[in-house]
């Protein structure tokens, strides 16, 4: 759940409770997300200073996960919405950030072979969605990077992926951006 997550507005508390399943508040924002084997996450930590300019470093740290997608051959990724990377009109990822005086936390949830059926148990329609979404249910709404399920193409991707994201990239991506400190590993 985002930081701000209404747990009743957002989830179906009965599955919840009925499945056990565990509930977690993470420091970002964004509505509930589902998270299973089938999502890799992307995290990283950068020094800035002051509190001014979140958005351009998020719209940085979005860009460096975009060019990221694009290298391991997704050429057609964009930003929808605040936070979303989209694919084919689909999500294919949430992002958030969190921001300290000093520190900005970026973390990406992407959704490469997930279980969609496990959003439709366990969230409910969101109480705001980005327009591109036009009111469309989960099944319908989000994608995959991946049309295998197994848990090797998970590990597969994430190792791609971890070769694509280099902290001097997302240094040299906000290094244009005002009052950057530097970036933490990935």
């Amino acid at each position: 759940m985002g930081i701000g997550s209404l747990p009743d507005r957002e989830l179906d508390l009965a599955a919840c409770i009925q499945d056990r399943l565990p509930l977690y508040r993470r420091r970002g924002g964004g509505c509930s997300v589902i998270l299973d084997p089938g999502n890799v996450v992307v995290s990283t930590v950068f020094r800035v200073q002051g509190i001014a300019d979140t958005h351009r470093y998020f719209r940085a740290a979005t860009e460096w996960m975009i060019s990221a997608l694009q290298q391991l051959g997704f050429d057609h990724v964009v930003q929808g919405g605040t936070s979303d990377l989209v694919l084919d009109d689909r999500k294919i990822g949430g992002s958030c950030v969190y921001r300290s005086k000093d520190f900005l936390y970026y973390s990406a949830s992407l959704l490469v072979a997930p279980r969609i059926e496990l959003s439709e148990r366990y969230l409910k329609h969101p109480p705001r969605e980005p327009a591109y979404r036009r009111g469309r249910l989960h099944r319908d709404f989000m994608g995959r990077l991946s049309d295998e399920g197994s848990e090797r193409r998970v590990e597969a991707f994430s190792a791609g992926l971890r070769k694509c994201l280099s902290v001097e990239d997302l240094e040299q991506r906000l290094r244009s951006q005002p009052r950057f400190g530097s970036a933490a590993t990935v």
